[in-house]
């Protein structure tokens, strides 16, 4: 668990409420609301975790949807499909970086050729 010492210098206060939020928003892997030494904050941060989440969530689904009314399918099959995609779009970014590669490889080796 995050403490408010966790998010300070030894010299410097506490961090602020915002400071937390920020590092939170960062890095959300703590419920926020129970950061030791911000107690009497829970309902705001609580409030405010919520809200990130949920925000989160709908940039999530907002192009999936998209996807789904244009391919005229469920949610969950357009997923399914950006899913894959992403998958793909991954596996040909990496080809792309082996093929730039051995492209400098054979470039580099002309060039020391002549």
């Amino acid at each position: 668990m995050i403490t408010a010492n966790d998010l300070q210098t030894k010299s410097a206060p506490p961090c602020s409420i915002d400071e937390l939020k920020r590092q939170w928003k960062d890095d959300p892997i703590w419920d926020i609301e129970t950061t030791e030494g911000f107690e009497e904050h829970r309902a705001e941060l609580l409030e405010y975790r919520t809200q990130v989440e949920i925000e989160r969530v709908e940039q999530y689904r907002k192009p999936i949807e998209e996807l789904a009314k244009y391919l005229s399918c469920t949610f969950e099959l357009a997923e399914y499909i950006s899913w894959i995609q992403d998958d793909q779009m991954d596996k040909l970014k990496a080809r792309v970086k082996v093929l730039e590669d051995q492209i400098a490889e054979c470039l580099s080796g002309r060039t020391r050729k002549t």
